[in-house]
């Protein structure tokens, strides 16, 4: 018996560029493109979070997105 803590979904900012990451967690009967189609869904959430946050920054003054 073993224990994981895997991050799926990851947002890094380094030297004011940003990078998303996604994951899926694979078993025995995963479906490659379901598990395909996840991962780009967690990806684009991310993405749509971010537009609307910056949104509101743009909407609010503030300019200094990062």
């Amino acid at each position: 018996n073993m224990d994981f803590a895997i991050c799926i979904r990851t947002a890094i900012v380094e030297h004011k560029r940003l990078t998303f990451r996604a994951g899926a967690g694979i078993v025995a009967d995963s479906d490659p493109a379901a598990e395909e189609r996840e991962t780009v869904n967690k990806i684009k959430a991310m993405v749509r979070s971010l537009d609307l946050l910056q949104r509101a920054q743009l909407y609010a003054g503030n300019t200094d997105l990062f």
